[in-house]
């Protein structure tokens, strides 16, 4: 019996203790972020304005039944406002958690940013359509002119309202116009039916003109393409061997030549039937042409690659071409475009064996850059190793090394070396860092310091919740 009574009253006194942990703990502490809606981390409310806030906001709750919350941090650091506004509703447990009735409003106040979320139980009645317009129209304007106070309050008691029924957008009436703005209406529409016909009018006309107009330029297009095809017949039929090319190349001087062009020109006008097109094709300047050509095949067979050099040449021989068949002088143009190719090679030759140099020289500096770089990163204390290693951008990596770096190390050297080297010796994540993540709450790294101690107090305990969307703006 004793040991009967003794076990019966270790389970009565457990049963006791933990109700006194279910509502001893966590309802006072779930209570008390509603009893204390004013979590002013960033100190935006100044002076009396705090119990203002709270007074006008504990007064909302008693007249719309819900339950108002306004948080102030610095910053939401590289979280997006939205995402952290909901997180931390659902953190705080804004609300009742039977009906889901909280509001909640956070305030970035460095971001100069805001938002404005409820409760599952509130978003039937109120929309986040809603809630931006009371953004837009209610709080920024305040926001914008440093009034915190009046923006908070004002907003809150919309929210109210809107979710009461109290509040509905406005209807604008209907205008008379009047019977003299009516007759305008008319004066109006004819002139437009008017203007229709008209311009039904010009389109027609245009279309009609439009047709003729393309009919020419067919017509045109046809011809041009007639004689294009006509010139590349020629020009096909005096550069190739099995036609004109052999006497094109044979013949002394540029009048010959020219004379060579216009017997093929009229060998293919009548192998076409096109006699009218004789006079389309420029013997003389065909004639340049294919003389040019020639030598150009000339410096392309010798491998020459300046074109200011074959210029020199051509230039050279440039009496002897006029004068000359090509055939004459196709020898002394090979020879000279071969000898200016051989110092083209020794050129790129030379200008190799400088870039190799180059490259070796930099290699070696960058070698010894990387070993200075290693006994420099020995040389740094284990806090500036850590604070090299938590640095977000070169720049402080590079505030925190500068003292060591007497060797004056180039900094694209120096921080892919020092990335590796306290890689393999921290490790990274650091077991360090990947708890200081997990302690964190559940919202992006850097945003728990925007929180006081007062604020953080809350961060685990149950109530309303369900937050989800919402509205919010920039000041």
């Amino acid at each position: 019996m004793r040991v009967f009574a003794k076990s019966l009253k270790v389970t009565v006194l457990a049963v006791f203790a933990g109700m006194m942990i279910t509502f001893g703990l966590v309802a006072p502490a779930v209570a008390a972020v509603q009893d204390n809606p004013v979590l002013d981390s960033a100190q935006v409310f100044t002076g009396t304005q705090g119990e203002e806030l709270k007074d006008a906001l504990h007064a909302a709750d008693d007249k719309y039944g819900l339950i108002f919350v306004v948080e102030t941090v610095n910053t939401t650091g590289n979280q997006n406002i939205e995402d952290f506004a909901n997180d931390r509703a659902n953190t705080l447990g804004v609300g009742s958690a039977d009906t889901d009735n909280g509001v909640y409003m956070l305030i970035a106040k460095d971001d100069r940013d805001m938002w404005l979320t409820v409760g599952e139980g509130v978003q039937s009645e109120v929309s986040d359509a809603d809630i931006q317009n009371t953004v837009d129209t209610v709080i920024i304007p305040s926001f914008k002119t440093e009034a915190y106070l009046d923006g908070v309050v004002q907003g809150v008691n919309r929210v109210g309202e809107i979710y009461s029924g109290v509040y509905t957008a406005p209807v604008s009436e209907p205008v008379d116009i009047g019977p003299g703005l009516a007759v305008f209406g008319k004066i109006l529409l004819g002139v437009a039916i008017t203007v229709a016909v008209v311009w039904i009018a010009i389109v027609i006309i245009r279309n009609v003109i439009g047709r003729r107009r393309k009919k020419r330029d067919a017509e045109k297009r046809a011809a041009e393409q007639r004689q294009r095809f006509f010139e590349e017949d020629v020009w096909e039929t005096l550069v190739s061997p099995d036609g004109s090319y052999k006497d094109f190349v044979k013949a002394v001087g540029s009048v010959q030549r020219e004379k060579v062009v216009k017997d093929t020109i009229s060998r293919v006008a009548a192998n076409r039937d096109e006699q009218d097109l004789t006079e389309s094709v420029n013997a003389a300047a065909t004639a340049k042409r294919a003389s040019k050509r020639f030598v150009q095949h000339l410096y392309y067979d010798a491998g020459l690659k300046s074109m200011t050099t074959a210029s020199n040449i051509t230039s050279k021989y440039e009496d002897r071409i006029a004068s000359s068949s090509l055939a004459e002088v196709e020898k002394d143009i090979v020879r000279d475009a071969k000898e200016a190719r051989k110092s083209e090679v020794e050129a790129e030759r030379e200008a190799a064996a400088r870039a190799a140099a180059a490259k070796a020289e930099k290699a070696k500096q960058e070698a010894q850059q990387k070993k200075e770089a290693k006994k420099l990163w020995s040389s740094l204390s284990s806090e500036d190793k850590k604070r090299v290693r938590s640095a977000r951008t070169n720049r402080e990596k590079q505030n925190i090394i500068a003292p060591y770096n007497t060797s004056g190390i180039d900094t694209n050297i120096l921080f892919p070396v020092l990335v590796g080297l306290y890689v393999a010796e921290i490790g990274y994540p650091s077991s360090a860092a990947a708890s200081a993540r997990s302690s964190s709450s559940s919202y992006s790294s850097g945003s728990s310091s925007s929180y006081s101690s007062s604020s953080s107090d809350f961060s685990s305990f149950s109530g309303g919740g369900g937050f989800d969307g919402g509205g919010g703006g920039s000041w």
